[in-house]
């Protein structure tokens, strides 16, 4: 997750779009705080096509948050 202020109502966006598909957060590390925040979630699913569409349902809701992906 990056974003130039990320608030909790964007990480728990997020974090609520993870558990809803009934993945877990099995890590979350602060990558960077300036100039713009970023964190590392790593998390276990076996629904990746679900985990995809929840992410970047929940970053079309919050204007100023990006979500990257990676397997």
């Amino acid at each position: 997750m990056l974003g130039p202020n990320v608030t909790p109502g964007e990480f728990g966006a997020v974090t609520r779009a993870i558990a809803d598909i009934g993945a877990n957060i099995d890590r979350i590390v602060r990558l960077s705080r300036y100039p713009v925040m970023s964190y590392e979630l790593l998390v276990r699913t076996s629904e990746e096509q679900k985990l995809r569409r929840a992410l970047l349902t929940a970053a079309a809701t919050e204007p100023d948050l990006d979500v990257a992906i990676q397997r």
